[in-house]
């Protein structure tokens, strides 16, 4: 070849000896920063394809080259015919077939790209979306940390501990996620004890035992309010040997209805690491916890249908406690439980305490009715009403109905109580404040004496002649005329009266009125006779 010909182009077998001789020639790779020829561009791809591209990227990158295909396929046929008809055309426009031939192509072979076209792209969209939602199930794996920190009580306690141990499972704080396993198993097992349980009794009895066994501390007690004014009393207990016992304690709390009522009806906790060093206890607060030798507490409220019923607290007496996040969502999550629990078996005891008290009323009404005077009737009445609402004193209080006076007809009354009956009452309050309700038939109730703010000073101190605390108090009515009172009194304490009591207690006193009103007719058709 002469030296000033212009170079011809190299044949195909020429360019790839040509690559291969360069490919050869070329010395190995070097790192960039020695300063030696940088890799060659099909050397440094080679390990990127291999290494960087994982196995579920190439299968993509394949199947869009494998889609580009149809296209590709389909313009280089279109252009085929295209150039045929034309040449065809120009050839002889008079023959049908080559005019067939010709038209044919541009009117089919658009339609056919269009729909190659359009497979092609929702083949596309369905990879990336496969790619993209491969992407996005994929668990980042996160560096630990060693000053890695527990989420606050409150995102804690809103997420279910099987969920935490999966959380913690997936990162690498084994001792977080051993500790929250233990708790789930530690739930799962307390609550399965609670929903043996049979009665309001042992349930209350096996979640103190159990919660305490859980979160290793002194005490644990279960603390059942009375809603008229917030007080209430210790119903439940489970506390560590050579430490006070607070079972069956009442407690009167005034810093209680004014500050936190409100807060653990809205299902917040509260926790305490020292009473001694916390700024928000209030001097009463710590006054009524060191009474018990708490120096450190956690507060869970029970919730029964959105209804505050009663607190589950943990005392710790040895020392102070810096209560954790996880025993706090534990503590949490079991008081839910109990909860539960006790709309459960209160449900149960409901019906069956329902089913007893129908039969009570049954058996009673015979009785009264088999009476064949009137006293015997409310001889009768006194003694199986106080066996069935199970109270200190039941009498049958008979009114004048000149005066607001009165005497005991009939009396049932326990051991070692003042006895009242033939005694002659009279109680100028009866008339001022109760009478008129009783004609009406309502019944009335105190459970305390001397925090009803109804129970006037003159009542009061009437009630105190007989060693009363409470009181339930129903009208006996004859043909809509009142003609006595059927009382009840609890002597030995105050006492909180049950709905279902209370009407079971209304329902005895109509069916005296009644038996009343029949031995009457009676002795007048024997008059008359």
């Amino acid at each position: 070849m002469s030296p000033v010909s212009p170079p011809s182009e190299p044949t195909t077998g020429d360019r790839h000896s040509n690559s291969v001789r360069d490919l050869k020639a070329l010395p190995a790779s070097k790192d960039i920063k020695t300063g030696d020829r940088p890799t060659s561009r099909i050397a440094r791809l080679n390990p990127f394809w291999r290494q960087k591209l994982t196995l579920s990227a190439k299968v993509v990158v394949f199947l869009l080259v494998i889609s580009a295909l149809p296209i590709l396929a389909t313009n280089v046929v279109f252009e085929y015919f295209s150039e045929r008809s034309q040449s065809q055309t120009s050839i002889s426009a008079d023959s049908a077939t080559e005019r067939a031939i010709a038209s044919t192509p541009p009117r089919q072979l658009p339609m056919l790209l269009i729909v190659e076209m359009v497979v092609a792209a929702l083949l596309l969209i369905g990879l990336v979306a496969t790619f993209l939602a491969n992407r996005a199930m994929r668990t980042p794996e996160l560096p630990a940390t060693d000053d890695e920190q527990t989420p606050p009580p409150e995102t804690a306690s809103s997420i279910p501990l099987i969920q935490q141990v999966q959380f913690a499972n997936n990162g690498t704080n084994s001792a977080h996620a051993e500790a929250l396993s233990e708790h789930a198993q530690l739930l799962k097992e307390i609550t399965l004890r609670m929903g043996e349980a049979i009665c309001l009794e042992d349930l209350m009895r096996t979640t103190v035992k159990e919660v305490r066994r859980a979160i290793k501390s002194d005490r644990v007690i279960i603390f059942g309010f009375d809603v008229s004014n917030w007080d209430g009393i210790i119903v439940a207990e489970s506390v560590a040997p050579n430490l006070p016992q607070t079972i069956k304690v009442k407690i009167e709390d005034p810093c209680f209805r004014e500050n936190h009522v409100e807060r653990y009806r809205n299902g917040q906790v509260s926790f305490i690491n020292d009473i001694y060093q916390e700024p928000r206890v209030t001097e009463c607060y710590r006054n009524m916890l060191e009474q018990f030798g708490v120096k450190a507490n956690l507060v869970a409220p029970i919730l029964r249908n959105s209804e505050l019923i009663g607190l589950l607290i943990a005392h710790q007496c040895s020392e102070p406690r810096i209560w954790q996040n996880s025993e706090i969502d534990l503590f949490t999550q079991l008081a839910n439980q109990v909860g539960f629990a006790v709309d459960k078996v209160s449900f149960l005891e409901e019906q069956e305490a329902e089913a007893e008290r129908l039969q009570l009323i049954t058996d009673i009404t015979m009785h009264i009715h088999e009476c064949t005077s009137i006293e015997d009737i409310l001889k009768t009445s006194v003694k199986e009403i106080r066996r069935a609402i199970k109270s200190d004193r039941v009498i049958v209080f008979g009114l004048s109905p000149i005066d607001s006076s009165g005497v005991v007809l009939a009396e049932s009354v326990a051991p070692n109580l003042p006895q009242t009956l033939k005694m002659k009452i009279t109680d100028p309050c009866l008339k001022n404040e109760y009478l008129e309700l009783y004609k009406s038939g309502q019944v009335t109730l105190n459970n305390d004496i001397y925090k009803s703010a109804r129970v006037t000073d003159c009542y009061r101190r009437t009630l105190e002649q007989f060693a009363v605390k409470a009181n339930l108090v129903a009208p006996i009515l004859r043909k809509n005329e009142l003609i006595g009172l059927l009382i009840t009194h609890q002597c030995s304490e105050a006492r909180i009266w049950q709905k279902p009591e209370i009407d079971m207690y209304s329902q005895l006193a109509a069916q005296i009125g009644l038996a009343v009103d029949r031995i009457s007719l009676l002795d007048e058709s024997e008059t008359f006779l």
